[in-house]
């Protein structure tokens, strides 16, 4: 099982290939609405929610800044990492351990998988 200790606060550069881990068919792409169904877990889903969409939008800048330099998006998730996470120095905001952020090559954005298993 992976650390689920705090996440508030912390970064992360870890970022998967979104296709083999859709294909897989063991993770989804998560919603970034805010859902709870009491008031004790709505701030912490709150919190989840807008930093993956904070994340998103930012990573979505940096490819609209390398789109309108090369005239295209990244070929490839290896182009992704190194030209827009790498040389962006982009770090984000940790995900509780049921989250990934993956990169979406086929849309050219950023998203969230949601593992349940590891709910």
């Amino acid at each position: 099982k992976e650390d689920s200790g705090p996440i508030v606060g912390q970064r992360t550069q870890k970022i998967r290939d979104a296709e083999p881990a859709l294909k897989q068919g063991d993770a989804k792409a998560a919603t970034t609405k805010i859902i709870a169904k009491d008031p004790i877990t709505l701030q912490g889903n709150a919190y989840v929610s807008i930093i993956g969409r904070a994340s998103q939008l930012s990573i979505q800048h940096a490819l609209d800044l390398f789109r309108a330099d090369k005239d295209r998006y990244p070929k490839d998730f290896d182009e992704f990492m190194t030209e827009i996470i790498k040389a962006n120095n982009i770090a984000l905001p940790k995900l509780p351990p049921y989250q990934d952020y993956a990169y979406d090559k086929k849309e050219h954005k950023l998203i969230i998988l949601e593992y349940p298993d590891r709910k």
